[in-house]
C-alpha cells in the first residue's frame, strides 16, 4: 500500500494517463471516469486531513502544549534501504521534550 503524498500524486497522474488513453471507449471509459472521480474525492480528503494535522500542530505549538505533541505522527515515511525493519510504514514524529 502506498501512503505518502508523493505516492498520491503519482497515482493521480497515472489516472490522468489512463483517461488520456485513446483506446478507452464506451463502458470501459465510463468505468474509468467514475473510478477517477472517486479517487479524486479520496485524494481531496487525504490532503484536507493532512492540512488539518498541520494546523493542529501549529495550535499546539502556539499554546506550548508539549506533552500533546510528543511522539505525534506527522508524516508517513517508507522504510529506507538503510533502515530495514519490519517493513511497516513509519512516521516522522515530533521530538519535543516535555
Amino acid at each position: 500500500m502506498k501512503n505518502s503524498l508523493v505516492d498520491l500524486q503519482n497515482h493521480l497522474f497515472e489516472m490522468i494517463e489512463t483517461l488520456n488513453d485513446q483506446n478507452l471507449k464506451g463502458e470501459e471509459l465510463e468505468r474509468e471516469i467514475k473510478r477517477s472521480l472517486t479517487i479524486n474525492e479520496l485524494a481531496k480528503t487525504a490532503v484536507t486531513n493532512g492540512a488539518l494535522m498541520v494546523k493542529a500542530l501549529d495550535v499546539l505549538e502556539t499554546l506550548d502544549y508539549k506533552p500533546a505533541m510528543e511522539g505525534m505522527p506527522l508524516l508517513p515515511i517508507k522504510p529506507s534501504e538503510d533502515n530495514k525493519g519490519d517493513g511497516k510504514i513509519k512516521y516522522l514524529t515530533s521530538k519535543r521534550a516535555g
